[in-house]
């Protein structure tokens, strides 16, 4: 691996506001960067790799065949719990919009520089005891598939719909010090 090259990126990532940077080579860390005001060991959130892995197994479990199709409609995994706002559009919502975000579930998410005078609702959702309930009670703002709106709910809503197919979470908690 040629270091100019990894040089390269290390400023790559300065110049575009990385987090941080990894890179690996035969199992073995060649660079390892932390951007300001990132550290090693602080976690944070990192919605887009949240999505990133869970959309990814979603395709597992379609794979595996314990999905049946991505057009499943999602109110049927949810179909013992009491769900507010259930309209002719909530009720068409399905894994493929979750995963398109375009679920058409009303929410609010501040992304980049954006004003914090919105009200969020992932911060709503964080300080509510059930994030299923509080994702499917919300209204719909649009039919499923219409419109992209970046959502942090729709990768929860899928990690409990994996977790009902696979009986395992898709929660993992990992902390590596190298």
């Amino acid at each position: 691996m040629d270091s100019k090259e990894v040089a390269k990126s290390v400023d790559f990532g300065t110049v575009h506001s990385f987090d941080s940077l990894l890179v690996a080579r035969h199992g073995k860390v060649v660079a390892e960067v932390y951007y300001a005001p990132y550290t090693q060991g602080i976690p944070h959130t990192v919605n887009s790799v949240t999505q990133g892995v869970i959309s990814t197994l979603t395709a597992i479990a379609s794979k595996d065949g314990l999905l049946d199709s991505p057009n499943h409609r999602v109110l049927d995994f949810f179909d013992r719990r009491n769900i507010a706002n259930v309209d002719a559009k909530k009720k068409t919502i399905t894994v493929q919009s979750l995963l398109d975000m375009t679920s058409g579930i009303e929410w609010t998410e501040r992304l980049g520089n954006s004003s914090a005078a919105d009200v969020e609702t992932e911060s709503e959702m964080d300080s509510s005891p059930d994030w299923v309930k509080f994702i499917l009670d919300r209204p719909m703002s649009s039919a499923p598939g219409n419109i992209f709106n970046y959502n942090s709910g729709n990768p929860h809503l899928l990690s409990a719909i994996l977790t009902k197919l696979t009986g395992m979470s898709a929660l993992v908690q990992c902390y590596i010090d190298f």
